[in-house]
């Protein structure tokens, strides 16, 4: 278990989580449920819904990121509902290998001890998805995990399903309903002028995260004006523990041009610590620039 869960699991009494659950079991939609009965939850603030079994389970409340905790009752498996705010909406050909990539960075940064962690990305009935798969230490014994992360307008939801090694192949059928059955309503999406912010690190009740306190909008460059293009730059940037940029890369643009004129404006950006714990640290963010001509 990640430290932020664990940090989110010490606090659990500081927390009240609202749902409700139908007694009625939802109809069979999917190949896998075999003979297992569903039932449908509403998650906090109806923020999404999904489906879980009928017998054998139970929900317990969340604090911090997570939203709330599915658990078997014998404790062979759980699954871990996580939120994270993003702040700007991918677009799906955005939840790629690069998304991929960084959501198994995330797996490794925050779970040292997980091993073989494998992403791919995949197609479900309501979009793209990134599914990893890796092995950790749990409280009782070796365990499986598959991560099922949904990026659902400017939100991304991590469903973190996990059970004993030996046990995993009895209870993957009723992960991969939970997850396929998962809706969100997507929330209304606007776009700054110039920039749109992702902070990489879910937020805890131990965590206080980067606000920034100094801002430069990137100049349009000329020859961009002149043919009037528009196109947009996904970069990474780390922050130091003192708020100041200290390195930025590009992962994604449309268009080279509009690569140091985005690079050279978050570069100037300025921000208050990251608190985890109480104690300033790095953290790395994820950087959309967009650049409009006619918004110029």
């Amino acid at each position: 278990m990640s430290k932020e869960l664990s940090a989110a699991a010490s606090a659990l009494a500081c927390f009240v989580v609202i749902f409700t659950v139908s007694g009625k079991a939802a109809s069979s939609q999917f190949p896998w449920r075999s003979a297992i009965k569903y039932q449908t939850l509403s998650g906090p603030n109806n923020r999404f819904t999904l489906q879980y079994p009928t017998r054998d389970w139970q929900v317990l409340p969340g604090g911090g990121s997570v939203l709330l905790t599915l658990a078997q009752k014998n404790n062979e498996a759980t699954v871990v509902i996580d939120h994270m705010r993003m702040g700007v909406e991918l677009r799906p050909d955005e939840i790629a290998e690069v998304f991929a990539n960084l959501e198994a960075q995330n797996v490794a940064e925050h779970q040292p001890e997980a091993k073989d962690v494998k992403a791919v990305v995949t197609g479900t009935p309501t979009g793209r998805i990134v599914v990893l798969n890796y092995l950790r230490p749990g409280l009782r014994g070796a365990e499986r995990v598959v991560q099922y992360s949904m990026p659902i307008a400017q939100d991304l939801y991590r469903l973190i399903c996990s059970a004993l090694i030996g046990k995993f192949n009895t209870y993957e059928p009723i992960f991969t309903q939970i997850a396929y059955s998962f809706r969100s309503p997507a929330g209304a999406s606007t776009t700054p002028k110039s920039e749109m912010v992702q902070a990489a690190v879910s937020t805890t009740d131990r965590t206080t995260p980067p606000r920034k306190t100094k801002n430069v909008n990137p100049a349009y460059p000329p020859e961009a004006v002149k043919d009037r293009l528009q196109g947009e730059v996904i970069m990474e940037a780390m922050i130091g523990a003192d708020g100041k940029v200290t390195a930025v890369r590009v992962i994604k643009s449309t268009s080279g041009v509009f690569d140091a004129a985005a690079m050279d404006a978050v570069r100037q950006w300025e921000f208050t610590p990251t608190l985890v714990g109480g104690v300033p640290t790095p953290v790395r963010l994820s950087v959309r620039v967009a650049f409009t001509p006619d918004r110029q």
